[in-house]
């Protein structure tokens, strides 16, 4: 019976924060970890939270109101429209 031999990369996972930080930092080493244990949750959440930031903080500094009416002044079609 033939046993299948362990490999030398079943050594500790890389936790979450390192991930996240590892793509940037050290890719090398953190895709491969990656790869063994993919997980969608951390970035899901990660990048829910970067959106939520952005759309804040073009609401406080440039406000929708006023992009808007930008964007309406630009639209060819909004021009045609009786009021």
């Amino acid at each position: 019976m033939a046993s299948t031999p362990t490999s030398a990369q079943g050594s500790a996972s890389i936790g979450t924060f390192g991930r996240l930080t590892g793509v940037l930092f050290s890719p090398k080493e953190t895709f491969p970890d990656i790869v063994r244990t993919p997980s969608w949750v951390a970035p899901l959440a990660l990048i829910c939270f970067i959106s939520i930031a952005v759309i804040a903080i073009f609401g406080q500094r440039v406000g929708w109101r006023g992009f808007m009416e930008k964007q309406f002044e630009k639209n060819s079609r909004v021009q045609s429209m009786t009021p």
